[in-house]
């Protein structure tokens, strides 16, 4: 699991920077879709989920050493699931995250709540969303579930309950297939 600053760290950037641009470009090329259904909409793509996923892993070290952990201390759901299950060494951690990497769709899960299981390599619960609204557009965010402020002038969409993670049992038929060549 991750801090809940390194979690508000990423939302702050990823959020306010490269994902708000998305958001706008998506509103201008919708046609029939409100402000509000944008932004949900967004938030319910794979491009947003994979934004996640690909920071998840930019802590090499730390992802490496939760993948050792899984198949030689906390092995009891590895081995149950993996048929091709064994003890690994650091280098073959180092190449099975790699396999991930390259695959990272595929480990890729969401999950709402805020339990993910003993297989995640690393989670991130995605927090609260804020745009700044104008008046008329208060019964629409309302609509979809924002809650607006008393001034109706910045709506929020609450996602505290949900999130992504990247885990290992997501794709157990083809990680057995990729242990069979380490």
């Amino acid at each position: 699991m991750i801090s809940p600053e390194r979690g508000n760290t990423l939302q702050k950037q990823n959020l306010n920077n490269y994902n708000l641009k998305n958001i706008h470009t998506m509103q201008n090329t919708t046609i029939n879709t409100t402000k509000a259904e944008s932004i949900i909409s967004y938030f319910e793509s794979e491009d947003f989920r994979n934004n996640y996923a690909v920071y998840l892993l930019e802590d090499t070290h730390a992802v490496q050493a939760r993948i050792l952990n899984l198949f030689n201390v906390q092995d009891y759901e590895t081995e149950k699931y993996l048929s091709n299950h064994k003890k690994i060494t650091q280098d073959q951690a180092e190449q099975i995250y790699l396999f991930i990497v390259d695959n990272v769709e595929e480990f890729t899960t969401t999950f709402n709540g805020y339990y993910v299981g003993h297989t995640s390599i690393d989670s991130i619960v995605y927090g609260e969303y804020e745009e700044s609204i104008s008046p008329e557009e208060r019964e629409n965010f309302e609509e979809n579930d924002f809650c607006v402020n008393d001034e109706g002038t910045t709506a929020y969409y609450d996602m505290s309950s949900q999130g992504v993670h990247i885990d290992l049992l997501n794709s157990p038929d083809l990680l057995n297939n990729f242990l069979l060549t380490i």
